[in-house]
């Protein structure tokens, strides 16, 4: 009989174990988050266009991330903080020159200060529009009725003689009027005669308004009224003299008329002064005046009396 065979078996493999859990999820490519910041150094517009370009040259940025006609969104604050945001499309990627353009933006400038470029979905279609426009309301109540306008302006019937010495300039002059108006010390303030045709005013700085009383200090008089009817107001500052006029021309002395002595109304009213030209023996010219009489013949004729004094100075012989 034979001696038995040994047979050796190797290993054998158990059965399949349970699944274990699951690792956590992997972190997506650097760069493809969903938004992507940029400052105003790594982007500028192609000039005379309104085509962004962006450099993407910071580390943590990867082109694959974006593709040619993706609709994105950017917004950003311009120099002064104001928010600013629209949608544009990419229109190119230049690996090699590592920037992206972006066309037809409207509201990003020169002067954007940073801006965020977003993955944007397509703009959703508008919205349905809202009902029909509502009724007007009723007219709502009146409010009540403001305060009448005040001025520093009125009637006064303070009795004024513009012929006292205590009216003339540099006095102060005192009118009763309407208490609380806007009459300020200071304002210059003009009180002029209510009677028909009369020119006759006052004018001066308000000194004082108390009560009813308002006291200025007179700087211009005009005329010489004596009125109990004024109307007062604010008054603008006198301007500045004027120039000096051309000087006339010489009076001449061959006119016809002789009589050179008029008033205002054309009329000498007996004060009738005449001139009369002759020449002397020496052949020269010469003007002889004549007081009533028409035809002088000295260098003075008085026809009528003369008379020739001294006019003592007021206070003399003390002053």
């Amino acid at each position: 009989m034979s001696a038995p065979k040994h047979i050796y078996l190797g290993n054998i493999l158990g059965a399949t174990g349970p699944v274990g859990p699951a690792g956590p999820a992997g972190q997506s490519a650097i760069g493809c988050n969903n938004c992507h910041f940029f400052y105003t150094s790594l982007f500028r517009y192609l000039e005379g266009t309104n085509t962004l370009m962006i450099d993407f040259g910071p580390p943590n940025f990867q082109s694959s991330c974006w593709t040619v006609g993706e609709l994105v969104t950017i917004t950003g604050k311009d120099m002064f903080g104001v928010d600013i945001s629209e949608q544009a499309v990419i229109s190119s990627i230049n690996e090699v020159s590592r920037f992206l353009t972006i066309d037809n933006l409207t509201k990003f400038f020169h002067w954007t200060y940073s801006i965020t470029m977003c993955h944007g979905g397509n703009i959703g279609p508008t919205g349905p529009s809202g009902g029909p426009m509502g009724a007007t309301g009723p007219i709502g109540p009146s409010g009540n009725q403001g305060e009448d306008c005040r001025g520093c302006f009125g009637v006064s019937t303070t009795n004024l003689d513009l012929n006292n010495p205590l009216t003339v300039i540099g006095e102060n002059a005192t009118i009763t009027i309407a208490e609380g108006l806007p009459c300020l010390e200071g304002a210059r303030i003009r009180v002029h005669d209510r009677t028909l045709d009369s020119t006759s005013f006052l004018e001066g700085t308000i000194y004082s308004y108390e009560n009813n009383q308002l006291t200025f200090t007179i700087d211009y008089k005009n005329g010489n009224s004596n009125s109990s009817s004024w109307n007062f107001g604010i008054a603008g500052i006198v301007g500045a003299t004027g120039p000096i006029g051309l000087v006339g021309p010489e009076m001449n002395l061959n006119a016809e008329d002789k009589q050179i002595i008029f008033n205002n109304l054309g009329e000498a009213k007996g004060a009738k002064v005449f001139y009369e030209t002759t020449f002397n023996i020496s052949g020269e010219e010469v003007n002889m005046l004549g007081v009533l009489t028409s035809a002088p013949e000295e260098t003075l004729d008085i026809n009528g009396s003369l008379k020739i004094r001294l006019v003592e100075p007021i206070g003399w012989p003390y002053n």
